[in-house]
Protein backbone atom coordinates (compact mmCIF):
# COMPACT_ATOMS: atom_id res chain seq x y z
CA UNK A 1 0.00 0.00 0.00
CA UNK A 2 1.37 3.41 -0.67
CA UNK A 3 0.32 5.80 1.53
CA UNK A 4 1.09 9.92 1.28
CA UNK A 5 1.20 11.82 4.57
CA UNK A 6 -1.75 13.91 4.54
CA UNK A 7 -2.70 17.27 6.10
CA UNK A 8 -4.04 17.05 9.70
CA UNK A 9 -2.36 13.76 10.42
CA UNK A 10 0.99 14.78 11.78
CA UNK A 11 2.37 17.38 9.04
CA UNK A 12 2.82 20.60 10.35
CA UNK A 13 1.90 23.47 8.14
CA UNK A 14 3.55 24.34 5.29
CA UNK A 15 5.58 20.88 5.71
CA UNK A 16 6.19 19.11 2.09
CA UNK A 17 4.60 15.40 2.08
CA UNK A 18 6.59 13.12 0.83
CA UNK A 19 5.80 9.96 -0.40
CA UNK A 20 5.97 6.96 1.24
CA UNK A 21 5.27 3.19 0.95
CA UNK A 22 4.54 0.38 3.76
CA UNK A 23 3.76 -3.02 3.14
CA UNK A 24 3.12 -5.60 5.82
CA UNK A 25 2.79 -9.68 5.92
CA UNK A 26 1.45 -12.30 8.56
CA UNK A 27 3.83 -14.66 9.09
CA UNK A 28 3.77 -18.19 11.09
CA UNK A 29 6.76 -17.67 12.79
CA UNK A 30 7.47 -16.32 16.03
CA UNK A 31 9.12 -12.88 16.76
CA UNK A 32 12.76 -14.05 16.96
CA UNK A 33 12.34 -16.40 13.89
CA UNK A 34 11.23 -12.68 12.12
CA UNK A 35 14.61 -11.14 13.49
CA UNK A 36 16.80 -13.99 12.99
CA UNK A 37 15.59 -14.36 9.29
CA UNK A 38 16.09 -10.26 8.71
CA UNK A 39 19.47 -9.87 10.50
CA UNK A 40 21.16 -13.23 9.59
CA UNK A 41 23.29 -13.43 6.26
CA UNK A 42 22.70 -16.77 5.78
CA UNK A 43 19.27 -17.00 6.58
CA UNK A 44 18.30 -13.45 4.67
CA UNK A 45 20.02 -14.48 1.59
CA UNK A 46 17.40 -17.50 1.19
CA UNK A 47 14.96 -14.83 0.68
CA UNK A 48 16.33 -11.73 -0.40
CA UNK A 49 17.32 -11.98 -3.98
CA UNK A 50 20.40 -14.16 -3.23
CA UNK A 51 21.82 -10.58 -1.71
CA UNK A 52 24.06 -11.16 1.07
CA UNK A 53 23.43 -8.59 4.07
CA UNK A 54 26.29 -7.67 6.11
CA UNK A 55 25.92 -5.21 9.25
CA UNK A 56 26.76 -5.62 13.64
CA UNK A 57 23.20 -4.78 13.62
CA UNK A 58 24.23 -1.38 16.38
CA UNK A 59 23.15 2.16 16.32
CA UNK A 60 25.28 3.81 14.18
CA UNK A 61 26.78 0.64 12.45
CA UNK A 62 27.07 0.38 8.18
CA UNK A 63 24.26 -1.72 6.32
CA UNK A 64 25.52 -3.61 3.47
CA UNK A 65 23.72 -5.43 1.09
CA UNK A 66 25.76 -7.07 -1.55
CA UNK A 67 24.22 -8.93 -5.13
CA UNK A 68 25.55 -12.55 -5.96
CA UNK A 69 28.62 -10.92 -8.32
CA UNK A 70 29.71 -8.98 -5.58
CA UNK A 71 28.10 -5.03 -6.74
CA UNK A 72 26.64 -3.36 -3.86
CA UNK A 73 23.19 -3.56 -4.10
CA UNK A 74 22.26 -0.88 -0.92
CA UNK A 75 23.72 1.01 2.05
CA UNK A 76 22.81 2.49 4.96
CA UNK A 77 23.14 2.89 8.56
CA UNK A 78 21.54 1.18 11.22
CA UNK A 79 19.44 3.89 13.63
CA UNK A 80 17.38 2.02 16.27
CA UNK A 81 17.55 -1.82 17.33
CA UNK A 82 15.09 -3.50 19.38
CA UNK A 83 15.52 -7.28 18.70
CA UNK A 84 12.84 -9.35 17.39
CA UNK A 85 10.47 -6.21 17.75
CA UNK A 86 11.81 -3.27 15.52
CA UNK A 87 14.76 -2.42 13.37
CA UNK A 88 15.23 1.30 11.56
CA UNK A 89 17.66 1.99 9.61
CA UNK A 90 19.16 4.45 6.33
CA UNK A 91 18.70 2.88 3.11
CA UNK A 92 20.61 3.96 0.03
CA UNK A 93 20.33 2.40 -3.29
CA UNK A 94 22.60 1.51 -5.76
CA UNK A 95 21.69 -1.89 -7.87
CA UNK A 96 21.11 0.04 -10.88
CA UNK A 97 22.42 3.68 -12.55
CA UNK A 98 18.68 4.91 -12.46
CA UNK A 99 18.40 4.41 -8.37
CA UNK A 100 22.45 4.90 -7.67
CA UNK A 101 21.58 9.07 -7.77
CA UNK A 102 18.80 9.01 -5.01
CA UNK A 103 18.93 10.20 -1.84
CA UNK A 104 19.39 7.74 1.13
CA UNK A 105 15.46 7.18 2.70
CA UNK A 106 14.79 5.40 5.74
CA UNK A 107 13.78 2.00 6.50
CA UNK A 108 11.55 0.58 9.55
CA UNK A 109 10.68 -2.95 10.47
CA UNK A 110 8.03 -3.70 12.99
CA UNK A 111 7.68 -7.12 14.23
CA UNK A 112 4.24 -7.34 15.92
CA UNK A 113 3.40 -11.00 17.69
CA UNK A 114 0.05 -12.02 16.90
CA UNK A 115 0.25 -15.48 18.89
CA UNK A 116 1.35 -18.25 16.85
CA UNK A 117 1.70 -15.65 14.07
CA UNK A 118 3.71 -12.17 13.51
CA UNK A 119 2.91 -9.04 11.44
CA UNK A 120 6.19 -8.04 9.85
CA UNK A 121 5.44 -4.28 8.42
CA UNK A 122 7.88 -2.90 6.42
CA UNK A 123 7.79 1.09 6.13
CA UNK A 124 9.80 2.93 3.45
CA UNK A 125 9.85 6.84 4.14
CA UNK A 126 11.05 10.48 3.64
CA UNK A 127 11.94 9.84 -0.15
CA UNK A 128 12.68 13.07 -1.96
CA UNK A 129 9.66 12.60 -4.57
CA UNK A 130 8.59 9.26 -6.29
CA UNK A 131 11.79 8.80 -7.24
CA UNK A 132 13.26 5.64 -8.89
CA UNK A 133 14.20 4.14 -5.93
CA UNK A 134 10.45 4.52 -4.95
CA UNK A 135 8.82 3.10 -8.09
CA UNK A 136 11.49 0.11 -7.16
CA UNK A 137 10.61 -0.16 -3.54
CA UNK A 138 6.98 0.06 -4.56
CA UNK A 139 6.68 -2.78 -7.29
CA UNK A 140 9.23 -5.27 -5.12
CA UNK A 141 8.66 -5.32 -1.68
CA UNK A 142 5.36 -7.05 -1.89
CA UNK A 143 7.37 -9.96 -3.49
CA UNK A 144 10.07 -9.95 -1.21
CA UNK A 145 8.24 -10.10 2.06
CA UNK A 146 6.22 -13.02 0.54
CA UNK A 147 9.82 -14.44 0.11
CA UNK A 148 10.30 -14.18 3.82
CA UNK A 149 6.91 -15.76 4.42
CA UNK A 150 7.51 -18.72 2.38
CA UNK A 151 11.19 -19.33 3.85
CA UNK A 152 9.92 -18.75 7.41
CA UNK A 153 7.03 -21.49 6.71
CA UNK A 154 8.38 -23.90 4.77
CA UNK A 155 12.00 -23.53 4.76
CA UNK A 156 12.63 -23.39 1.54
CA UNK A 157 12.68 -19.94 -0.28
CA UNK A 158 10.43 -18.73 -2.89
CA UNK A 159 10.92 -19.28 -6.82
CA UNK A 160 9.98 -16.06 -8.02
CA UNK A 161 10.26 -15.29 -11.80
CA UNK A 162 11.50 -12.18 -13.21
Amino acid sequence: MSLRGEPGRGLEQGAVERPRHLDEVHVRATPEGVWNAITRPEIAREWLAGTRLASDWKPGATLRRVAPDGRLAAEGTVLEVDPARRLAHTFSATWNEEVATDAPHRVVWTIASLGPTCRVTVEHFDFVGETATYRDVRGGLGRILDGLKTLLETGEPLAIER
